[in-house]
């Protein structure tokens, strides 16, 4: 039970009735607890700007209500209502993702991120308080973008939670789409406390967001690996969703694909930098020239694509065939 020491002007507000003439108005609060009988108290009269003791305390939940009564012509009008709990559930969430960006947590589509929730002020040895002290609400809603900035379709669900202390789960987005790699929304995770007596709607206790950001993809042509080439050939470069946080280059090394080339190329003119809070597409082309080959062999051309998350092979191409007797005006950038 919360004893509930005074009931004063900045809780219960009724200035209307008691500027002129107020020895005409009797000024009083009623105390309704929340129990299955709606017991009702009468606390003491108050003036204008008196306070009244709750002298039978908060078991629960109570309603206080501040009336006002004219001694003559026996009219009553209620002024203003509170409620009191004797209980605060208390929540926090916090979202982990592997991006370390600073602003509302963010992923890619293909990535686990980690929601902890935190309750706290939950009655669990008590099977007769109301249920507003038993447990709160726990709603999930993933919102796909339709374009930058602008919602699309949602789902929510919605669960309870009915212990106290901390729960993590590491999940994948439950966003959809035709082409689940090209995803990209918003999953928000709030606590709700539930309606309680005289509260209809439920009360927001904490709330996170995550967005989702697709994976890149990548056009790269201008090869043809049938031909043998005796002047190199120019690319096209075409980048699509680059990650917020991103590097991509094109690099080029003598043989077939390898996880780690002992030696190869990197062509810094294709670097491409992004530091934003949305992806982003640029497309760009690259002489023959800048491919940095100044020998006949077959070579690898691949598009890389670094983000928190790690490098990923946007594009790949093998083999490059060059021909003895190759001419090249340029610089070469080397990697080992």
């Amino acid at each position: 039970m919360k004893t509930l020491a005074i009931i004063a002007s900045g809780c219960l507000c009724g200035a209307a009735f008691a500027q002129d003439g107020s020895e005409d108005y009797l000024n009083f609060i009623i105390q309704i607890q929340s129990d299955a009988n709606k017991t009702t108290h009468k606390l003491n009269d108050v003036t204008p700007k008196g306070n009244s003791k709750a002298l039978e305390g908060v078991t629960g939940s109570s309603v206080f209500q501040l009336w006002t009564i004219h001694r003559t012509k026996g009219t009553e009008h209620l002024l203003d209502e509170k409620i009191v709990s004797s209980y605060h559930p208390e929540a926090q969430i916090t979202i982990l993702t592997d991006d370390p960006y600073k602003g509302i947590p963010r992923t890619r589509v293909d990535r686990p991120f980690t929601v902890t929730t935190t309750v706290d002020g939950l009655i669990t040895n008590d099977p007769n308080v109301q249920d507003a002290a038993k447990s709160v609400v726990f709603e999930h809603k993933a919102t796909n973008y339709v374009a930058q900035g602008v919602n699309g379709a949602s789902q929510t669900l919605q669960g309870a939670i009915d212990k106290n202390g901390t729960t993590r789960e590491t999940r994948l987005t439950t966003l959809n789409g035709p082409d689940l790699t090209q995803i990209n929304g918003e999953e928000e995770f709030t606590v709700y406390a539930r309606p309680d007596y005289g509260v209809e709607e439920s009360h927001m206790l904490a709330k996170a967001k995550v967005q989702i950001w697709p994976i890149a993809s990548a056009t790269m042509t201008g090869i043809n690996t049938e031909a043998w080439h005796l002047k190199l050939p120019n690319l096209q470069i075409d980048l699509k969703n680059l990650y917020p946080d991103s590097i991509t280059y094109v690099r080029v090394y003598e043989g077939k694909p390898k996880p780690n080339p002992p030696k190869l190329f990197i062509i810094n003119t294709s670097y491409v930098k992004i530091k934003d809070t949305t992806p982003q597409d640029r497309n760009f082309a690259i002489s023959g020239k800048e491919l940095g080959i100044t020998q006949k062999g077959l070579y690898t051309v691949e598009l890389l694509h670094e983000t928190p998350f790690g490098i990923d092979i946007l594009s790949q191409t093998y083999p490059l065939k060059v021909k003895d007797g190759i001419k090249v005006v340029g610089s070469l950038n080397t990697s080992e």
